[in-house]
């Protein structure tokens, strides 16, 4: 009768003494590795024991099948042979389940528990066996697997940190994954040899709690490590958190009830805060903005704070825990600073087109415009650019609409150039407004008419007005680089031409309108063209009496028919008010 083998030995350590007796690596799991005396071998199973190892000696590498007991270290290499242990029966050793392969075209999976390692198409595959990718370059020699030290880096520990932080800090529909690609098998592994894997993977301190089992089955082929976790912890319904370089996974349940107690000893620790009422008198903005901005966030004030505001002195009476108050009103602060100011100048031009051409800006039905920095022009304004855009509308009997926009940097030429034309007859300023707006606030500006429309009904006449009017909003908008951004709505309402107002009932109004968004810089001025206005005057002029002569009238009387095109120009000019 064979004789037991001494405590904390098993077959693996007969399986180290006969390799080590023919001279070759000792083998663990399926995968050995030589380590220096320097070497440190920390495992987290509880069922294994941490070993000082001696030159010479060989350790398992990676997971250890938790079929396996703790076996003292063997020395290879000694003078005389190492003689194995009495045989006796026992019980089959698993393989281990993970083994660590070369780069993705070569696949080494691990054996049956011989010791041997071969392509994952020949070697026979346990019930519990893995192929995992990982950073580390692994090599493939006679007898064994000899790979690169696994003990990760500082600076790859800390950017694995990272990444399951990232990863963890969004809801799952949204995860972005960024670790490295991993082919991973799995079949009826144990959850905590795979989390070991991960650990030498990652270069991460894994704590698992005490409550946490269960197996894995996975098939995943080039999928980020973190995913594969995520995914491999989904399924056993587990979690992690990390702190600094440490991993703690645990059942959902449970970092859920230490959630909730952490938030409820939160919320006593605030209850048993002393409480302080302030009130802050606002200079510029109104404390009813203020007072949505600070109860809009719940990370403002505390579940026992509170906002009043008084409108007739624009105060705010705030209440919260001391602590509290000092960073309240520093964001207040902030808040309430003056609002910047915007002239906005704008001159609406009755123009021919040939004063528009000479502007430098064909501005036409097809709102193209020539715009060379003035070049070729008898007004020259420079750093004009090509903005230009085309609005088509059908209503009946008016033109197309077409806009074209320039940037004119010297507003005292053209005030000169204007000058000149009104003098030469090729334009006319019709009006020139001048409103002022704080920033992010609508001004509008109207010019124009209000044309009365008689109308008889029941024996009773009554008056009705229309507006004949171009209308202009102007929204600015400051912009960090000191620029202004202008959103503007362009209007322009007429009666149609040929209608006599005053008999009609129904007045058909010609409508123009365009919306636009430009950006000018501080003083600068905008264009806005290609707004058209057609007339048409016949007059007849004769002798009185001989004009009206048969056959002859016609040698005292003429006729004369004209065709007017003229344009309306809009120049936007912005200037911030300088404190």
């Amino acid at each position: 009768m064979s004789e037991a083998p001494p405590a904390g030995e098993s077959d693996g350590a007969e399986t180290r003494a006969s390799d080590a007796e023919s001279g070759a690596p000792a083998v663990a799991g399926g995968l050995a590795e030589p380590l220096s005396a320097q070497t440190e071998v920390v495992t987290a199973n509880p069922g294994l024991t941490a070993v000082e190892p001696r030159a010479g000696m060989a350790v398992p590498r990676g997971p250890v099948s938790t079929g396996l007991a703790a076996t003292p270290p063997v020395e290879v290499g000694a003078a005389s042979p190492v003689e194995p242990a009495p045989a006796r029966e026992a019980a089959p050793v698993p393989a281990s389940p993970v083994a660590i392969v070369d780069d993705p075209p070569v696949r080494m999976a691990a054996g049956t528990g011989t010791g041997q390692v071969g392509p994952a198409s020949q070697a026979p595959m346990a019930k519990a066996r893995s192929l995992v990718e990982p950073p580390a370059v692994a090599t493939a020699e006679s007898g064994g697997m000899m790979s690169s030290p696994a003990a990760a880096s500082e600076q790859a520990s800390s950017s694995s940190a990272a990444t399951l932080t990232a990863a963890h800090e969004v809801e799952s529909q949204e995860r972005r994954f960024t670790g490295e690609p991993i082919s991973l098998e799995l079949k009826d592994a144990d959850i905590k040899d795979v989390l070991r894997t991960f650990a030498k993977i990652t270069g991460l301190n894994v704590v698992v709690d005490p409550d946490v089992s269960g197996s894995v089955t996975v098939n995943l082929e080039n999928v980020p490590w973190d995913q594969c976790l995520y995914i491999i912890l989904k399924i056993n319904k587990l979690d992690y958190v990390v702190e600094n370089n440490v991993l703690r996974i645990a059942r959902v349940s449970a970092l859920t009830s230490e959630k909730a107690a952490l938030a409820a000893l939160q919320k006593a620790e605030d209850s048993a805060k002393p409480m302080r009422t302030v009130t802050k008198t606002l200079s510029y903005a109104k404390a009813a903005d203020v007072k949505a901005v600070l109860t809009a966030q719940s990370f403002i004030l505390s579940d026992r704070g509170s906002v009043v505001i008084d409108p007739r002195t624009n105060q705010l009476i705030i209440r919260d825990a001391a602590d509290r108050i000092d960073g309240i009103l520093n964001l207040i602060d902030t808040l309430d600073q003056p609002n910047p100011q915007v002239v906005i100048e704008a001159r609406i031009v009755e123009t021919t087109r040939t004063f528009s051409r000479a502007l430098g800006v064909n501005w036409g039905f097809s709102a193209s415009g020539d715009i060379q920095h003035g070049t070729n022009t008898p007004y020259k304004f420079p750093n004009s650019y090509n903005a230009t855009s085309k609005i088509d509308y059908s209503v009946p009997g008016v033109n197309v609409l077409g806009l074209a926009f320039a940037d004119i940097l010297d507003a005292f030429n053209l005030d000169f150039v204007l000058s000149a034309a009104e003098s030469d007859g090729l334009a006319k300023v019709v009006s020139s407004p001048k409103v002022t707006t704080q920033n992010n606030i609508k001004a509008h500006i109207q010019s124009g008419v209000q044309l009365p429309i008689q109308t008889v009904s029941n024996n009773t006449t009554t008056v009705q007005y229309i507006d004949a009017t171009m209308s202009l909003d102007v929204t600015p908008q400051i912009t960090a680089e000191g620029t202004v951004m202008l959103d503007i709505d362009i209007k322009k309402r007429e009666p149609l031409k040929g209608i006599n107002i005053q008999q009609a009932n129904n007045v058909p109004i010609s409508t123009r309108d365009a919306k636009t968004t430009v950006m000018v810089r501080d003083g600068g001025t905008t264009v806005i063209g290609g707004i058209y206005q057609f007339s048409e005057d016949d007059s007849k002029n004769g002798v009185p009496g001989l004009n009206k002569l048969p056959v002859i009238g016609a040698l005292f009387r003429n006729r004369t028919q004209a065709n007017k095109h003229d344009e309306l120009l809009i120049f936007i000019t912005p200037r911030i008010v300088k404190y």
